[in-house]
C-alpha cells in the first residue's frame, strides 16, 4: 500500500494527535479492549513482564493496567507521542524506543505486543521480529498483528495499480495472508499457535462500497450500529476469514 506521505514520522505524529489519543484512552478507561479482551487476555498472566513495541498512545498498555497487569511497558519511536502519554497517562511506563534496538537485555519478557507495526517498513518485518525474539524469555508469548490479505482483498488487489514514484506516491505497509506471515514468523524463531482475523467492521467500512455507503447513511441509525458491532465483535471464524481487517499471530517462542 502506498501513499502521498513520504515521512513515517510526521505521518504518525499527525495520525495520534488529531483526537485519536482522546478517543482510544477514553474507551480504554471505559473497559474496553475490544477483541484483545477474545484473543489476547487468555494467554496473560498478571505477573507476566509484558512490552507493547510501537505502543503509540499506549491505549493497550493503559487498558492492561487497569485490569491489574502492573507489569507492563511500552516504547515508541515518536517523541512527541511519548511525551503526551506520559503528560496525560504519568503513571504508565511508557519511554521513546528503538523496536530495531530494543533496551533491554535478552530473554527478559515474558509477552510482546505489537499491533500494527513491523508492517511498516519496506525492507521487510525481518529486524523488528528478530528483535522481539532476542528478548522474549525462551517460554515467552509474542502476539504480533498485521494487515490481513483475506480472500476477498486478493481479488480487489489484483484488479489495482502498480504504484510508480512518478505519481508521488510512497511506500506505507505490506498485507500478509496467513501462510505467508507464519513461514516469516517460523524464520525468525517463532511458532504460530494461533491465528486470529478481526476487525470486520474495518475492512467492510473501508473496502465495500455498499457496506460503507450503508453505513454512513441515514437508514443506519446507531442502536443499529451497536448491534452490528456486537455481532462483528462475537464473529464466527469463517466470517472472521473472510472479512478481517486485520490478522493476530499469537505465537511462542522456538526451543
Amino acid at each position: 500500500m502506498f501513499h502521498a506521505q513520504n515521512n513515517h514520522r510526521d505521518y504518525w505524529k499527525q495520525y495520534w494527535t488529531e483526537g485519536f489519543f482522546e478517543n482510544l484512552i477514553g474507551n480504554v478507561k471505559k473497559g474496553k479492549l475490544n477483541e484483545f479482551e477474545l484473543y489476547g487476555l487468555p494467554y496473560l498472566k498478571k505477573s507476566d513482564y509484558i512490552l507493547e513495541a510501537g505502543c503509540g498512545p499506549a491505549h493497550i498498555v493503559l487498558g492492561l493496567n487497569e485490569l491489574g497487569y502492573t507489569k507492563t511497558a511500552g516504547i515508541d519511536y515518536e517523541k512527541q507521542v511519548v511525551e503526551k502519554v506520559n503528560k496525560f497517562l504519568p503513571d504508565l511506563n511508557v519511554t521513546v524506543g528503538d523496536i530495531f534496538a530494543i533496551d533491554l537485555p535478552s530473554e527478559t519478557i515474558n509477552v510482546y505486543l505489537s499491533f500494527g507495526v513491523v508492517e511498516h517498513f519496506e525492507e521487510g518485518p525481518d529486524k523488528a521480529l528478530a528483535e522481539a525474539n532476542r528478548v522474549l524469555k525462551n517460554d515467552g508469548i509474542a502476539m504480533i498483528s498485521v494487515p490481513y490479505l483475506n480472500p476477498l482483498r486478493k481479488k480487489f488487489f489484483k484488479n489495482l495499480p502498480t504504484a510508480s514514484l512518478d505519481n508521488n506516491l510512497y511506500f506505507h505497509q505490506y498485507y500478509f495472508d496467513k501462510d505467508e506471515f507464519t513461514l516469516i514468523l517460523e524464520r525468525n524463531g517463532f511458532k504460530v499457535i494461533r491465528t486470529f482475523p478481526y476487525a470486520c467492521e474495518a475492512f467492510l467500512i473501508r473496502e465495500t462500497p455498499f457496506f460503507s455507503n450503508l453505513w454512513r447513511s441515514s437508514l443506519m441509525r446507531n442502536k443499529i450500529k451497536s448491534i452490528l458491532r456486537k455481532l462483528f465483535y462475537y464473529a464466527p471464524s469463517f466470517m472472521r476469514k473472510r472479512y478481517g481487517h486485520i490478522c493476530m499471530f499469537i505465537c511462542k517462542k522456538g526451543q
